[in-house]
């Protein structure tokens, strides 16, 4: 199975907007179904956690190590312009009628 990569510049969508930290300000949460871009990706070595920086929010809260990847998804364009790059393998299946 190949890995797929997150880079600079790939756009993801908030799916889990779930659990907003109180230092956090409104205006700086995720939108359920918006689509962000991302800036680059930290890991938080303490918590065992990636997290995405975005480019559309800038927080306000030194602490904060960015969006939880898994609160993301990548929009099917997106998919589709992996595998037209050859990004990622899709592998088709006939399935049979059980």
């Amino acid at each position: 199975m190949k890995e797929v990569r997150i880079k600079q510049g790939t756009q993801v969508m908030a799916l889990d907007v779930s659990g907003k930290p109180e230092s956090i300000k409104t205006q700086d949460w995720l939108e359920e179904g918006k689509v962000y871009t991302v800036v680059k990706v930290i890991r938080a070595i303490i918590q065992n956690k990636l997290g995405y920086v975005l480019e559309e929010i800038a927080t306000n809260d030194p602490a904060f190590f960015g969006y939880d990847t898994k609160r993301f998804a990548l929009p099917i364009s997106v998919l589709e312009e992996m595998m037209k790059k050859g990004e990622i393998e899709v592998e088709d299946r006939v399935l049979e009628k059980v």
